[in-house]
């Protein structure tokens, strides 16, 4: 962007990459009748609204995180749908111990043999599933 000032409070503004010139046209500013300078932000504030386009995207993925089998004995599959995505993903017992917490991407088998019998909460972000050791 090129800005310039001219005599009599005139202003001159070129944005090549939007092919946009603005000019001022005006009576002279004295000391009765200044152009404030706030109309400057005020008029670039609304032309970038109406001129600008994001380009940054909020990208919202997915993962379905997917828990079997169920009920288990002594290896529980933990995998997420969208492999590469790396997810933190914790078991807790009935007692809100944590009893594994590891970030997994893909599948992941979990040793459980030395898990007593019992049921057990898989979490992922807000997902939870509830799934029972025989």
């Amino acid at each position: 962007m090129y800005c310039a000032l001219g005599k009599n409070d005139q202003k001159i503004h070129v944005v090549p990459s939007q092919n946009l010139v603005i000019i001022r046209m005006g009576d002279a500013a004295d000391s009765n009748n200044l152009v404030p300078v706030a109309l400057d932000y005020q008029m670039w504030e609304f032309l970038n609204k109406v001129f600008c386009v994001t380009t940054a995207l909020a990208e919202n993925i997915t993962v379905t995180i997917k828990v079997f089998p169920n009920p288990f004995t002594d290896e529980l599959n933990v995998g997420l749908e969208n492999t590469g995505i790396k997810q933190l993903v914790t078991v807790y017992d009935v007692y809100a111990k944590t009893i594994y917490r590891q970030t997994v991407t893909g599948l992941q088998t979990i040793n459980t043999s030395a898990w007593p019998v019992g049921i057990y909460f898989v979490q992922q972000g807000n997902q939870k599933y509830k799934v029972v050791k025989r």
